[in-house]
């Protein structure tokens, strides 16, 4: 027996926790202060657009979905994104234990095996280069301490 919720594309549910995640990130960038809440606003403001297209996009594919495997995503799909999420968090806690640039120094080579680059010379060279230009960047020209 078939059940609503099985004939509903997987694209609807994530458009639609994804619109109320931009929500609630647009109601807290309203209380920032004036300049940075523009920045914030309009970040949000995108995202939330966004995933109202995705959810748009997946009550249409819901609508014309002959079966149910048309509905969700295989593994095989969305295997390496979800991957890769998982090493965006990874790279999060790294970040709280041990700070910014010995994250980073972790996660691009990390990353950057996991992308199949095998050439050590292109793997240290890009590090190198991540960790400079952020230094330079945020700690030398604006002044902004690095977790």
């Amino acid at each position: 027996m078939k059940t609503k919720l099985a004939s509903i594309h997987t694209d609807v549910y994530v458009g639609a926790i994804m619109t109320l995640a931009g929500g609630i990130l647009f109601y807290m960038a309203l209380g920032m202060p004036a300049i940075p809440k523009r920045f914030a606003c309009i970040v949000t403001g995108l995202f939330i657009a966004l995933s109202i297209a995705i959810l748009v996009k997946g009550v249409k594919m819901s609508l014309e979905a002959k079966d149910d495997w048309e509905r969700v995503y295989q593994w095989v799909i969305i295997k390496y994104p979800l991957l890769f999420f998982l090493f965006l968090v990874m790279y999060v806690i790294l970040i709280d234990l041990i700070s910014f640039f010995p994250a980073t120094s972790i996660f691009v080579p990390g990353l950057m095996f996991f992308l199949k680059v095998r050439s050590w010379k292109v793997i240290v060279f890009s590090t190198v280069l991540i960790d400079v230009s952020m230094w330079f960047i945020f700690v030398n020209q604006l002044k902004i301490f690095m977790p």
